[in-house]
């Protein structure tokens, strides 16, 4: 077992002064295994990707979702999500509207194909929730939810404790 995290709380950084705001390299299997297998009652615990190409957004999503018990990979860009993506399976995709390399829009309909399961949030400061662009993407099941930012906590936490009831959920 070489590589392997000496406990959870190192595994997640907790207790880091370092924002973590990659998938670790080499525990990230190992880490979304126990995670996923020893969740409370033998329950599994939800996994998130989260996409955004500002470091600091991505930073803040991972550490509230940890600390809410999730487990969370982060991705910089549309290519990294959609690499994501096909290397494991998550509950929840978290994605910005506007990346340095893809519109929010084009990969949701990405995501979509190639996780039809996934709950997908569309998180945006260039968007209004009314904007007939989100309306027709919610309307037409491309996107489960519409954040925006700045966002709470409560916000983000809501939509994914019951994504089928965010779907009527437009601030």
């Amino acid at each position: 077992m070489t590589n392997q995290p000496r406990d959870l709380k190192t595994a997640l950084g907790i207790g880091s002064s370092q924002p973590a705001t990659e998938c670790p390299a080499g525990i990230d299997k190992h880490l979304t295994l126990t995670m996923e297998t020893k969740g409370v009652a033998g329950t599994p615990v939800p996994s998130i990707l989260v996409v955004d190409d500002e470091p600091t957004v991505c930073w803040a999503l991972k550490r509230l979702l940890r600390m809410h018990g999730y487990a969370v990979c982060v991705a910089h860009s549309g290519a990294e999500a959609l690499e994501s993506v096909a290397q494991r399976r998550f509950t929840h995709i978290l994605l910005d509207a506007k990346l340095g390399d893809m519109d929010g829009l084009v990969l949701a309909a990405e995501v979509r194909g190639r996780a039809p399961l996934a709950a997908v949030f569309l998180i945006s400061a260039y968007f209004y929730s009314d904007d007939p662009k989100i309306v027709r993407a919610l309307e037409q099941g491309l996107i489960h939810g519409f954040i925006p930012k700045p966002f709470t906590h409560g916000e983000v936490l809501r939509c994914l404790t019951d994504p089928w009831k965010s779907l009527d959920y437009i601030p």
